[in-house]
């Protein structure tokens, strides 16, 4: 089993909105991947009975002060959403340095990727499937939403990877 200590960079020529860039689910799914040396800032978010609440505004006050820091990959990204009960929830922002104002984090350990597409809705059965094809259960688990709903309407695709902790 490969083991990336890195994630998939993206084209210039794959920034056709300027704003979210064009996904390419066969660089992600089924790969293995090591956090572990990778540096993340945590935005905290609440959530009611796992439902988001103010995303966008979580999204886009993190994203200006990782700008202002300095602290953006320009080819790559990541945004490693934990649900963490049934009011809060963590955004972890890959970054290349600390953001002020924010908790810097790591993320230890190897996580599978699942790549799937469709609606945010599905989510649950996805969570459910993906626990029911492991021979044990889920340790840590996340999110990342690869496109805004915008972006996601634009491309005719919503994918979604999940990452399954797996050591």
């Amino acid at each position: 089993m490969e083991i990336l200590n890195r994630i998939p960079t993206f084209r210039p020529e794959d920034n056709v909105t300027g704003c979210c860039p064009v996904f390419h689910p066969d660089q992600w799914d089924g790969k293995v991947f090591d956090f572990s040396e990778m540096h993340f800032m945590q935005a905290p978010m609440k959530t009611l009975f796992h439902i988001p609440l103010s995303m966008n505004k979580v999204m886009t006050k993190a994203q200006k002060a990782i700008v202002a820091a300095n602290a953006a990959f320009e080819d790559k990204y990541l945004i490693l959403s934990e649900d963490l009960g049934l009011f809060h929830a963590t955004h972890h922002f890959l970054v290349k340095s600390p953001v002020e104002g924010y908790q810097s984090s790591s993320i230890p350990g190897h996580y599978r990727a699942k790549v799937l597409d469709g609606p945010f809705s599905q989510i649950p059965t996805w969570i459910e499937e993906l626990q029911k094809s492991q021979e044990k259960p889920l340790e840590r688990l996340f999110a990342f939403y690869t496109t805004c709903p915008h972006c996601a309407k634009f491309y005719g695709h919503n994918y979604v990877v999940l990452f399954s902790k797996i050591v």
